[in-house]
Formats: C-alpha cells, structure tokens, sequence
C-alpha cells in the first residue's frame, strides 16, 4: 500500500474515532448544561425570602442522580482518554485483516474505560445518597461539615504523594500501555479499556 494512501487511511480513522468521542462529550455537555431535570422544591426562609430544597430521594431520584454522575465522568475523562483511544484504533489495524473492526475494537476499548468510571458514579450516587440523609450535605451539594471537609481534602492531598499514585500516573501517562496490555478479541479490548481506566482512577 503507498505510504500516501495508508496515512489518508489512518487519517480518516483517527476523524471517525475522534468524531465519535466528540459526540459523546459533546452530548454529555449539553446534557449537563441544559440541566439534568432536577426539580427542586422552594420553601420560605422568612423576609420574603425563598431557599432551594433537594427532592426526598427515592429510586427515580437516586437514578436521575446517578445518570447525572456518568454524564458527568463521561464529560470530563473521555477528552483525556482520546489520545489512548487512537492508539487502540491504529494498533487494531495493524493486527485485524477487516477494515471495519479497528474503529469498533477502539469503541469497545473507550466503553471498557467507561465502565470503570460507572463503577465509581455508582458508589459516588451511593455515598451522596448517604451523606444527604446524615445531614452532612449542604443544598448545593457541598459538605455541610467543616471538619469532614477538611479531612477529605486532606486525605486527596496526602494520596498526591503516594507510591500508588505515582505508579497509576505512569501508566495512564505511558506511550506503550496499549501494546504491554494488548489483549485479542471484543473481550479483549473491553478488558483493556477497563484496565487503563483502573490505572485513571488511580491518578485522579
């Protein structure tokens, strides 16, 4: 094949891929800008004033919250994970005879690294479900309590400083993750994506 013909290939690949991606983050965008269909209840304060109150959480509510959570995370990692996803899409080509199979192995690849961060919008819906029902959270989904604030940020900054840290970050980082944890087949990319997006929880 001339060296012409295969980077106008690999060209039109990589704007299918980063298309795809673009999409989704731009729809996730647009989700959350438009607001996630949240309504909140308005009480009086007194002096005529009127504060914003969170709805009694209850299974629709708990869902809404979590598909805001995943909207969110897809929003914000998949941008970062664009560049690996490419990587996925160029050494697929060079390892699968069909043409068409590179762009799904590298979807396949962003969908396992998403599954990571739906693991995490998960227990994050869980863990804001509880902290709203202790009374630890204010209206505006802040903690409530200067103490435990202080702790969680305190804890994020010592993390920064971690042997494990470090190790994630340089994974996630590594030019040559795609070809050390390369594993065959639809399964195959699914698990490598799920791998990288351990490694970028990890960093972040």
């Amino acid at each position: 094949m001339p060296v012409e013909l295969l980077s106008g290939f690999l060209r039109y690949r990589r704007a299918i891929v980063l298309g795809a991606l673009g999409g989704v983050i731009a729809a996730s965008w647009a989700y959350l800008w438009l607001g996630v269909d949240v309504e909140m209840e308005m009480m009086g304060v007194g002096g005529g004033h009127m504060m914003a109150m969170p709805p009694e959480w209850t299974l629709p509510y708990a869902l809404l919250i979590f598909v805001m959570w995943v909207v969110m995370m897809a929003a914000m990692m998949l941008p970062g994970a664009a560049p690996t996803v490419l990587s996925v899409a160029v050494l697929a080509q060079g390892r699968l005879a069909s043409s068409t199979r590179p762009l799904a192995t590298a979807m396949l690849f962003a969908a396992g690294y998403l599954l990571v961060w739906c693991g995490f919008t998960l227990a994050a819906a869980f863990l804001q479900w509880g902290l709203d029902e202790a009374g630890l959270l204010s209206v505006t989904m802040a903690f409530g309590n200067e103490t435990l604030a202080g702790a969680v940020l305190a804890f994020v900054g010592l993390y920064q400083w971690t042997p494990l840290k470090g190790t994630c970050l340089r994974h996630c980082r590594s030019t040559e993750f795609v070809v050390r944890h390369w594993r065959q087949g639809a399964l195959g990319a699914i698990l490598t994506g799920i791998r990288h997006g351990i490694f970028c929880f990890g960093c972040c």
